[in-house]
């Protein structure tokens, strides 16, 4: 009799370990199947940014199952499933940024020496109507007229002599006075000339509607309608007109668009 109870216990347990891998079975299945299927037919242009990236994510599928096969604690097997899944963040780890403001921000900072700074922040829709954040495929030679370290960046700044937030419509790059300038590209000069901002300067037409302009020189070695080639020096560095420094202030133009330098220059 007993041997018989036996009997019926073990085929019993046998019964309910093959239920379970059946159950297992089946929501690992249903599982895979849920998340290829939400990353197929779901466009990823109608979520949001951060639930894209949750959706791309490469998934740990051995993990997932693992997870699932895991009859430990709720707790346990949804956090193994959350990570297998998911990766180490979570949504809630994932800080949503406004990509495009409506006007710039002003975002003061101290720094290590307690100085403050001043950082902009824009994008497209704040621009002046004849600028271009686009890195452009020029489509000819060129090279950086210096090499020298950035002193100015391309953008909004706090104006160095006036003190107000003005568009900085070139790159400033530092050197030393009397370093030579070469010509960024092939072309023609336009103007030399003399202003109060931007001292002494000129302008070089090159093809396809590109021109650009060098600023705040020390001295000019060509003079108008001259045809100039690249690396051809034209200038020497200076601090002529509104500068605080000796440096180059150099814009480049497509069909009187600004665009950044620079994508175009060598930096220290």
């Amino acid at each position: 009799m007993t041997t018989r109870v036996q009997k019926r216990k073990k085929v019993g347990k046998r019964v309910a370990k093959q239920q379970r891998h059946v159950i297992q079975a089946m929501i690992c299945g249903g599982l895979f199947i849920l998340l290829v299927g939400l990353k197929i037919l779901i466009p990823q242009s109608e979520l949001p940014e951060t639930m894209g990236e949750i959706l791309t994510h490469n998934m740990d599928v051995a993990a997932v199952f693992s997870a699932v096969g895991n009859w430990g604690g709720e707790e346990e097997v949804m956090e193994e499933l959350q990570l297998a899944v998911f990766g180490e963040e979570t949504i809630e780890q994932v800080d949503l940024v406004d990509e495009t403001p409506e006007i710039a921000d002003e975002i003061s900072q101290e720094s290590e020496d307690t100085s403050t700074l001043t950082q902009v922040l824009y994008s497209q829709e704040n621009l002046p109507e004849n600028v271009s954040l686009e890195q452009v495929m020029l489509g000819f030679a060129y090279q950086s007229p210096i090499t020298g370290v950035v002193s100015s960046p391309f953008g909004y700044r706090t104006d160095p002599t006036e003190g107000n937030n003005q568009f900085h419509y070139g790159v400033d790059l530092a050197g030393n006075t009397g370093d030579p300038i070469s010509a960024f590209a092939d072309g023609t000069v336009r103007a030399v000339g003399e202003s109060s901002s931007y001292g002494k300067y000129l302008i070089i037409d090159h093809i396809d509607g590109y021109a650009t302009l060098y600023a705040h020189c020390d001295s000019i070695a060509v003079s108008a309608n001259a045809t100039v080639a690249m690396g051809q020096t034209i200038a020497t560095v200076g601090q002529t007109g509104d500068a605080t420094g000796p440096h180059l202030h150099l814009e480049l133009t497509h069909n009187s668009v600004y665009l950044n330098p620079i994508y175009y220059v060598t930096t220290a």
